[in-house]
């Protein structure tokens, strides 16, 4: 029977402040209880902002009054109608430009002709105005594929009609029957979208780089339907494959938002084992990669709260706790708010939410993604025994030599940092990592262990330990790391402090044993060897 545990699986991180979500919408009390499915999108109501082209303008009086914003609703004055009139075979129309892309379609409000009759009309939208005026004729890309573009409609006698789904810029309204009059109070676009925060942000110096990233936010925005499409017009599904990039956005741009993990289960639920994801194989291996950089990003960070861990030191940008993987009494386990990553000081590992999950319950990344995704728990308990680590050392000093590598002297150069200087108090180091070979500069401490830098590894071979230099003075000189020590050797004549370098402890550290101290977060690449 296993011990419970001291931490359970679903863990911190949030990354954008979350507003205050409204309340669940309900239907009134004459449906009781009957099922419905709700709608998580606003709908806003758009004028158009100019008019593009007119058809047989001759044809057509008080156009510009469609430019103006009103209610929504007929009325019986009659008054500020735009009127359109076919005449001897001659049919006019009107091409309206409602400014920027959007997803929605049409509401059209009617004045009241003499002739109570419908009118009919044809309703073609587009991304474009080349788009607007071409026919469907599968040659120039204007097709009636996923989202119907163009198509006829009956228009009611005073009253309302809301039209068309799909994504366009351009609307083009035409009169089909002959002799008729068509009396337009409003023909204003159905904006449909999540009403959410821009929580992220880019600026640069070029102008128009601003802008690209703008715009694919924004269309990302609009593809945040029901569900993430693809696009919103064509092909208006979610295709996994094109989820990866637009959630890396939904992260960036707009933090946590359901649209995601519910896209992820429709994924899942429709797609029956063993079948592939949108029929592809490498979709459904992008549905795994998904939510791994999903639980990278979002989680909970109350729910250490919850379990009663809590930060013995806490900023914005990262807490330290007791580990969760071993006693202690001093905290070492660092949650970084920022980058949604953990690292235990004690044991020199970290990772991502799911790889701690993955430790914690001895479990492959599936289970691990499971038992997130369910929010199971365990109640609080001492931690149980983990298996011993493994006796193959994380780091195996190789060499100490002295320092001569090119690679190791430029990058001390870059620092500002006297090569000469360094060469008296540290040394060329060759070690391996889960058998690669790799090489930086070490500096040694007083138990034996070295702490080692390169440009692109930032860490430690234990024993750790200070380094203390015997400056046979009263005067103390302390440093936060040896980097800073020879940044102060490097302006000033080493004579002018009176060190022996004789008094320097240059141990050589066994090849047999040296567990790796790595300060987290710095160590995705090596300097290779």
């Amino acid at each position: 029977m296993p011990r419970p545990l001291k931490l359970a699986v679903s863990i911190f991180f949030v990354s954008f402040s979350l507003s205050v979500s409204a309340a669940r919408p309900q239907l009134p009390p004459a449906w009781d209880g009957s099922p419905a499915r709700f709608d998580s999108r606003t709908y806003a109501y758009m004028p158009p902002v100019r008019i593009v082209a007119q058809d047989e303008p001759g044809l057509i009086s008080g156009c510009d009054l469609l430019l103006e914003s009103g209610n929504g609703q007929s009325d019986l004055q009659n008054a500020r109608i735009c009127v359109l009139r076919s005449r001897d075979g001659r049919r006019p129309g009107l091409l309206l430009d409602f400014g920027r892309e959007l997803q929605g379609g049409l509401r059209i409000v009617t004045g009241m002709p003499a002739d109570k009759r419908p009118v009919r009309v044809r309703i073609r939208f587009g991304e474009s105005v080349s788009e607007t005026m071409c026919d469907i004729d599968g040659v120039n890309g204007a097709s009636n594929d996923h989202a119907v573009r163009d198509f006829t409609l009956a228009l009611p006698w005073l009253g309302t009609v809301e039209c068309g789904d799909s994504g366009f810029r351009f609307a083009r309204i035409d009169l089909l029957d002959d002799d008729r009059e068509l009396h337009l109070k409003q023909v204003e676009a159905v904006f449909q979208y999540r009403d959410i925060p821009y929580v992220g942000s880019f600026r640069s110096s070029d102008e128009r780089l601003d802008r690209i990233w703008a715009t694919g936010a924004y269309t990302v925005h609009l593809c945040m339907q029901e569900f993430l499409w693809d696009g919103v017009k064509r092909d208006r599904l979610v295709w996994v494959g094109d989820l990866h990039p637009e959630i890396m956005t939904v992260n960036s741009v707009f933090g946590y938002n359901e649209v995601v993990p519910r896209s992820l289960d429709l994924a899942r639920d429709t797609t029956p084992l063993p079948g592939w994801m949108n029929g592809i194989s490498s979709y459904s291996l992008w549905w795994i990669i998904i939510h791994s950089d999903w639980y990278r990003y979002h989680g909970d960070r109350a729910y250490l709260a919850e379990q009663g861990l809590h930060p013995t030191k806490d900023n914005p940008r990262y807490g330290l706790y007791l580990s969760p993987l071993r006693e202690e009494h001093m905290p070492s386990f660092k949650v970084d708010y920022v980058r949604n990553l953990w690292y235990d000081f004690g044991l020199g590992e970290g990772g991502s939410i799911i790889d701690l999950v993955m430790r914690l319950e001895r479990c492959d990344f599936a289970h691990a993604v499971r038992l997130l995704r369910n929010r199971e728990r365990v109640p609080i308990a001492a931690p149980r025994s983990l298996s011993p680590l493994s006796t193959v050392p994380a780091l195996r000093i190789l060499s100490d030599t002295p320092l001569r590598h090119s690679a190791l002297l430029d990058y001390l150069r870059r620092r500002g940092i006297v090569p000469e200087v360094t060469c008296t108090y540290c040394r060329e180091i060759r070690y391996t990592i889960n058998g690669r070979k790799y090489f930086a500069i070490g500096f040694p401490n007083d138990a034996g262990g070295w702490e080692l830098r390169s440009e692109c590894f930032k860490g430690s071979a234990s024993p750790k330990q200070i380094t203390t230099i015997d400056n046979r003075t009263d005067t103390v000189i302390a440093f936060e790391g040896f980097m800073d020590f020879l940044s102060c050797l490097s302006t000033k004549h080493p004579d002018q402090l009176h060190i022996d370098v004789n008094s320097i402890k240059l141990g050589r550290q066994s090849s047999e044993s040296a567990s790796v101290s790595r300060t987290p977060f710095d160590d995705s690449c090596f300097l290779r060897q």
